[in-house]
């Protein structure tokens, strides 16, 4: 009895070939999933201050995959001057500080923060977008007590 010929081992080898290859490709396929990443929470460190002082935004996530998360923060001043900054995190909480103008007027500050990300969890070949959240709010820039009664 004869064994199988070169040209049928060939055809078995390629058929188990191929199907290797197919279904290792379909086991390495990303998941179309979209981020779960909230912003739970936005709030400035002081409510009130000063031109040329420090003011922080501590904000809350809600990013149980860890997957980078992409903050852009614009503070619109009194005399309608902008600060643009930018952080990310790979973590549910993030903190953003910057140095207010020291020439900036006093009046309402507001500022508007969006998230954004990569939804590249795992891998950096994982790419899809990821829905862009906005939270806005306000603080007061104030002159500092013995700068008002000098103004007086």
């Amino acid at each position: 009895m004869k064994g199988p010929g070169r040209s049928t081992l060939r055809r078995r080898l390629a058929v188990t070939a191929l199907l290797f290859l197919v279904f290792s490709c379909r086991a390495a396929a990303p998941t179309v999933t979209p981020a779960q990443v909230t912003i739970e929470q936005a709030q400035t460190g002081s409510p009130v201050a000063a031109p040329g002082a420090v003011q922080t935004l501590n904000v809350s996530l809600g990013n149980p995959r860890r997957q980078l998360v992409i903050l852009d923060l614009i503070v619109r001043y009194p005399d309608g001057r902008r600060q643009t900054l930018a952080a990310g995190t790979m973590d549910a909480t993030a903190v953003i500080s910057w140095t207010i103008p020291t020439d900036t007027p006093p009046g309402v500050a507001s500022y508007r923060l969006a998230s954004g990300g990569c939804n590249c969890a795992g891998g950096f070949n994982k790419q899809h977008p990821v829905q862009e959240l906005v939270v806005t709010g306000t603080f007061t820039v104030a002159l500092p007590a013995a700068a008002q009664s000098d103004a007086k």
